[in-house]
């Protein structure tokens, strides 16, 4: 059995160099996607991120967006999406009823989860990942 996981690691080590996301300007290899990602779990952990712990992703579809998901489960926690486009009050209850411990988001919605939460908010940016 194959896991999302062990398909990206097998394809790194395969297809290394080629293409795995494109996002406009900004085109991913497979290594790099990985690295990335596991760069991004590495800092979720450092912070605090558990194994089963619940991760917000509040991102529009993007590259930074496939990262966080991927670095998420490298995490080994469990990523709860919120589309960035739903009113406060559904992003407030998605973020209680869910008992996340950390949000990731960008810098254009960075200001709108604050509100809601309160404890480890998480900025992804260019595949890094910063508190």
């Amino acid at each position: 059995m194959f896991s999302v996981l062990s398909l990206l690691d097998k394809s790194a080590q395969i297809y290394r160099d080629k293409v795995a996301v494109v996002d406009g300007d900004v085109s991913l290899n497979f290594l790099q996607l990985r690295e990335r990602a596991m760069s991004s779990a590495k800092a979720l952990v450092d912070l605090g991120i558990r194994p089963g712990d619940r991760v917000g992703i509040c991102m529009v579809k993007s590259s930074d967006q496939i990262i966080a998901i991927l670095a998420t489960l490298y995490a080994n926690a469990i990523f709860v999406p919120i589309l960035p486009v739903l009113k406060k009050s559904n992003i407030a209850h998605i973020v209680q009823d869910s008992g996340m411990r950390a949000i990731i988001t960008d810098d254009k919605r960075l200001k709108e989860v604050n509100v809601f939460f309160d404890q480890v908010k998480i900025l992804i940016g260019s595949g890094d990942l910063v508190a």
